[in-house]
């Protein structure tokens, strides 16, 4: 099930459609898969890339993202596959916090207008992911990602 404070934020609802769950945004169905098959699509993906690069960033992933990564994942039986897969986990949070002292608020969703004076579609993975991404880019150092 989807907590309904998860739900508020990325406008994703599980509905019944013709007698079936449905993974739905915003009342549209979504493509889904289970768990394990996502688990093991990630992966895969995670090996294609060279192993000096695999290093998972979140935003404030720390106390978020990797908590509910590693829950997911031990639920599939997949913690140690994961483990070997990665060089470790990152979270911008702090990072960004050094390099942009005394702001208001360090939300993804405001940095990002902030620095680049547009918004974007935030808490979704996809756009989550570019934001971040550009955010890292401008406003860290290399020296802080090593």
């Amino acid at each position: 099930p989807i907590q309904k404070s998860a739900s508020d934020t990325t406008g994703l609802t599980v509905e019944v459609i013709d007698g079936r769950r449905t993974l739905c945004k915003a009342g549209k169905p979504q493509k889904a898969v289970l768990l394990r098959e996502a688990a093991e699509m990630f992966l895969e993906w995670l090996e294609t890339l060279p192993s000096s690069s695999r290093i998972l960033v979140a935003h404030n992933g720390k106390k978020f993202d990797c908590p509910v990564l590693l829950s997911q994942f031990s639920l599939c039986g997949a913690v140690e596959r994961l483990a070997a897969a990665v060089s470790g986990f990152g979270d911008s949070l702090p990072a960004l916090k050094e390099a942009l002292p005394g702001r208001p608020s360090y939300a993804q969703e405001n940095l990002v207008p902030d620095n680049f004076g547009t918004s974007y579609a935030a808490h979704d993975a996809t756009a989550d992911v570019s934001a971040l991404t550009a955010l890292i880019s401008k406003c860290l150092p290399t020296a802080v990602l090593l």
